[in-house]
């Protein structure tokens, strides 16, 4: 079972060697605030019940992060952008850095509104919920993304620092066959938004980790058989929830679990 705290702990510990030529201030600083940010956020923040709590969450953990951020930056030069980060590469690095973009810290999954069935979507994240989501990442795929620092603008964004692999894009089915492997289950088409059936959510019952943006672009293969996650969006979220979004869309979560059971069982996966 992968709890929070330890996510958070896999996000915060130092590179070694040190990636960044930082001064032990601004190590220090960016940690205080990492950790201030963690401890702002109560142990619950997903579900759209929770929406009125969350935006005063974001005022709270800008405030801290205003105070905090400095005119920071990172190795090498900009390499490309997409919907969360601008990513920055330094020739002869074994690591990228990413940049939070677009006034906001990424995306992770919670349910739509009462009118739409509670469906799964994507929605901006809490910063203290982008930490959760690397942590996870670090946690349950074995990366390595460390924390490296906090830009200061109208809206402060965190800098992380992130190893390179860039082999090649797997295809989508060898995705669904790693994530399947990895003890995953595509959640059906029924329980998500309709722009997201193409990029479909995986859920572990295991320990109850979702994961998001499951295509090829988020994945790099490291050899000819194996993938590693380079940017999906994965934490844990609340079962309870999962089982309403389940029961509002007429299916049953219990059955889904029982379905897969069933076909690993057939197969020889235990």
């Amino acid at each position: 079972m992968v709890t929070s705290t330890q996510a958070y702990d896999a996000l915060l510990q130092p590179a070694d060697p040190p990636l960044r030529d930082r001064s032990e201030e601004a190590a220090r600083r960016t940690r205080e605030c990492a950790q201030e940010l963690i401890g702002s956020a109560p142990a619950e923040t997903f579900g759209w019940h929770r929406r009125e709590k969350r935006e005063r969450l974001l005022d709270d953990q800008l405030v801290i992060l205003r105070r905090e951020a400095k005119e920071d930056t990172a190795p090498g030069e900009p390499i490309g952008s997409g919907g969360e980060h601008q990513v920055w590469h330094l020739d002869g690095d074994s690591h990228v850095s990413k940049f939070t973009i677009n006034d906001q810290f990424g995306y992770v999954v919670d349910q739509q509104n009462d009118n739409r069935g509670h469906k799964l979507h994507l929605r901006p994240a809490l910063p203290s919920e982008y930490l959760l989501r690397l942590g996870t990442q670090n946690t349950v795929f074995g990366d390595a993304i460390t924390l490296q620092g906090l830009r200061n603008a109208r809206v402060p964004s965190l800098i992380t620092a992130q190893p390179e692999a860039d082999q090649g894009r797997p295809s989508q089915t060898d995705v669904n066959s790693f994530l399947w492997q990895s003890g995953f289950l595509r959640l059906p088409d029924e329980m998500m938004m309709a722009p997201y059936t193409n990029k479909p959510f995986w859920w572990r019952p295991l320990d109850d980790i979702l994961v998001g943006d499951c295509n090829p672009e988020n994945y790099s293969r490291i050899t000819d058989d194996i993938i590693v996650p380079i940017d999906v969006i994965s934490h844990t979220f609340p079962r309870s929830l999962l089982a309403q979004t389940a029961f509002k869309n007429g299916l049953s979560l219990d059955h889904l679990i029982h379905q897969d059971r069933q076909l690993r069982q057939q197969l020889g996966f235990n």
